[in-house]
């Protein structure tokens, strides 16, 4: 049996795991080369904003992306879990 012939196979609940973490090892791979927002870029002018298109989940208290904050806890935390396992 093929990956695809599995893959076809398998239970829904396992394809939309599987797919959420690919879109999250997707994310964390390519965080690094279009998002950069260090921990000390703190705009108060920005605080609390709602979902736009310039900060794709808002921004936090102190007017950081919270898009590239959770990119950035991928590289964090996902990765070394991978390496671990």
């Amino acid at each position: 049996m093929t990956f695809i012939e599995s893959w076809r196979l398998s239970p829904t609940s396992f394809k939309l795991s599987s797919t959420v973490v690919l879109i999250v090892l997707v994310c964390g791979l390519v965080n690094p080369l279009i998002a950069y927002d260090p921990v000390l870029d703190v705009d108060l002018s920005r605080r609390d904003l709602p979902p736009s298109l310039d900060f794709w989940l808002g921004t936090d208290g102190q007017g950081r992306s919270v898009a590239s904050r959770l990119f950035k806890g991928v590289d964090a935390f996902f990765f070394p879990g991978l390496m671990a396992g």
